[in-house]
């Protein structure tokens, strides 16, 4: 559903999704169920996941991946590092064609209208998460992020080929911290026929 994408962090200067050497990943299933306020009362994340070291340019991190029959997670994990300093992330997703989007431009409240456009009618300006898009196989896909903590908010802004590049609006200059790093899940999530959008709500990371 997406062509190959880029996923990534830059820190400390060096572009960690660059020479990348990948080790042997640990695969594990998921199968859990907690309380949910929202359309049903029970949520269910099943799924399998799998974690493949990383290394470049000699610094080691974790890559995640979380894969359910809805959707598709990809991730990075960095370790604790004293005095890192996050400067961008690097992540983005090439859709191919021109597909119908439903989407809107960012905006400081968190809540807004979404529009119907086409990909390449869209305006370089960053888009609020998530945003749908339905490609010319009839399949829709969302894309949106969770488990967010301790992590810039993230936009994405039309590109060249076709593609959704992510921005750290919210830290435009990066932050630097001591803790590890993780991404929030930058989720692919596929159907049939989902509806579009009207307003959404997006959660703070703090």
């Amino acid at each position: 559903m997406l062509r190959p994408s880029r996923l990534g962090i830059k820190a400390d200067d060096v572009e960690l999704s660059d020479q990348v050497t990948f080790g042997s990943p640990a695969l594990h299933p998921v199968n859990e169920q907690y309380r949910f306020f929202g359309a049903h009362a029970t949520a269910s994340n099943c799924a399998n996941e799998a974690t493949v070291p990383a290394q470049p340019h000699g610094q080691a991190y974790s890559v995640d991946f979380h894969v359910a029959n809805d959707g598709v997670g990809v991730r990075l994990r960095l370790p604790a590092k004293t005095g890192r300093k996050v400067e961008a992330d690097r992540s983005a997703w090439a859709l191919p064609g021109d597909p119908v989007m439903w989407a809107d431009v960012l905006n400081a409240s968190y809540e807004s209208r979404y529009h119907t456009s086409s990909l390449h009618q869209l305006a370089a300006v960053p888009l609020g998460l998530p945003v749908i898009a339905h490609l010319a196989s009839g399949l829709h896909v969302t894309l949106t992020e969770g488990a967010v903590h301790d992590y810039g908010d993230l936009a994405v802004q039309p590109a060249s080929g076709n593609i959704l590049q992510g921005q750290l609006y919210a830290d435009l200059q990066g932050w630097t911290t001591d803790s590890p790093v993780v991404q929030p899940w930058p989720d692919r999530c596929r159907g049939p026929a989902l509806r579009p959008p009207m307003v959404y709500c997006h959660h703070q990371r703090r």
